[in-house]
């Protein structure tokens, strides 16, 4: 394998051979190839011994053909760990913690419903459950751009029917990079009102869940387009254009959801 540095551009090529231990233990060997050896026979003597479940027998070839460290997942830098840990806790089908955790939500969905209907708090375990649900379908619905504001109000009504408590300060970091491509949007739809209305609604139900994102961006872009635009339809509403009143109406709403006084100008 080639592997090129994206900083110096620096090249080399290496071989390498990887063995799973088991589901999350993972051991890999590296050599530098530079001249592209032929790892034919290496990998032939390899396959035997693993295909005939010699272990210590693949270890040792590893060992004596591809000498210097292990390599295993505490090598990697932090982000590269994470996103493994992301995947692995995903995992496939019903096997990973996020399936089996919404699988537990959604199977007892009706006994959930059964102690709600007698005023009984939830077990901790369903409330688990479904806390961590709606905590990961908030992520992916952050994620979407543009997100749909029913499944936003859906998940927002589900939160607050069982009553569940939720990381507000870990969903608000999430929510942040939503929040700042909705104020771009007023930037490149100048004049639109669906900017304003979008933004304004999701910071309504964000704010519902003390979900807080930060809007240092939001601010920003809100007091750029309200210094360029916002006498300009007060003019055009004062002569009587409907648009610019919607306009202008959309803009007052959105300051108040930013905290944001616009009665003395922006």
């Amino acid at each position: 394998i080639k592997i090129t540095s994206e900083i110096t551009w620096d090249e080399r090529t290496l071989a390498y051979v990887v063995l799973n231990l088991d589901d999350h233990s993972i051991n890999c060997k590296l050599k530098e190839s530079p001249d592209g050896d032929n790892w034919s026979a290496v990998t032939v003597v390899l396959k035997d011994a693993f295909g005939k479940g010699n272990i210590p027998e693949v270890i040792s070839l590893m060992q004596r053909h591809f000498k210097g460290d292990n390599y295993s997942f505490s090598h990697l830098f932090r982000d590269g760990q994470r996103r493994v840990l992301d995947i692995l806790s995903q995992g496939e089908g019903t096997f990973g913690i996020d399936a089996q955790y919404k699988m537990i939500y959604e199977s007892h969905y009706p006994l959930m419903d059964f102690y709600r209907g007698l005023q009984v708090p939830l077990p901790k375990s369903l409330s688990i459950a479904a806390a961590y649900t709606m905590e990961k379908d908030l992520m992916g619905l952050f994620e979407a751009h543009p997100h749909a504001i029913e499944k936003l109000m859906g998940i927002s009504n589900e939160i607050k029917k069982w009553n569940i408590e939720i990381d507000t300060y870990k969903l608000g970091y999430h929510a942040t990079p939503l929040i700042n491509h909705l104020a771009q949007m007023l930037a490149t739809q100048r004049e639109a009102v669906a900017p304003y209305d979008k933004l304004s609604d999701t910071l309504d139900i964000l704010k519902s869940l003390s979900i807080e994102p930060d809007l240092w961006k939001a601010h920003r872009i809100y007091f750029i387009t309200g210094k360029e635009l916002r006498h300009v339809m007060s003019d055009r509403a004062a002569s009587g254009d409907e648009s610019a009143h919607r306009w202008l109406f959309s803009f007052r709403r959105l300051g108040s959801c930013l905290g944001i006084k616009t009665d003395n100008g922006v």
